[in-house]
């Protein structure tokens, strides 16, 4: 007996303003990241620390960190009490607890 499964998956693909701030998000989900909230002033400054910071992170338990465009003036709001996000902002990259070794194997390829 075989069944078959579909599967459908959609690339996005995102402009960002490479002349904007950017932001760093760091939220402790049920678990504990060092990184709070990290400010850059445009993309060339997210090229040249974003690998370093990345690659020294602490971290335990269920984390994840958002880099966000953002447009200023905006505010950090919460939700569910703790979970840190900026308003007028583009998500431009995700990492979490779920692919951490992967990048972890990633790094180690480039050294």
């Amino acid at each position: 007996m075989s069944e078959s499964i579909n599967y459908y998956g959609e690339i996005y693909k995102r402009k960002i303003n490479k002349d904007s701030p950017f932001l760093l998000v760091g939220n402790n989900i049920d678990g504990y990241i060092d990184i709070d909230i990290i400010g850059f002033e445009n993309f060339i400054d997210v090229e040249s620390r974003l690998l370093s910071i990345l690659s020294n992170l602490e971290c335990r338990g269920e984390w994840d960190v958002k880099l966000y465009q953002i447009e200023k003036p905006y505010r950090i709001y919460k939700k569910y009490g703790y979970y840190k996000y900026p308003t007028k902002s583009k998500l431009i990259y995700e990492h979490s607890y779920m692919n951490f070794k992967s990048i972890k194997s990633i790094l180690k390829q480039t050294e």
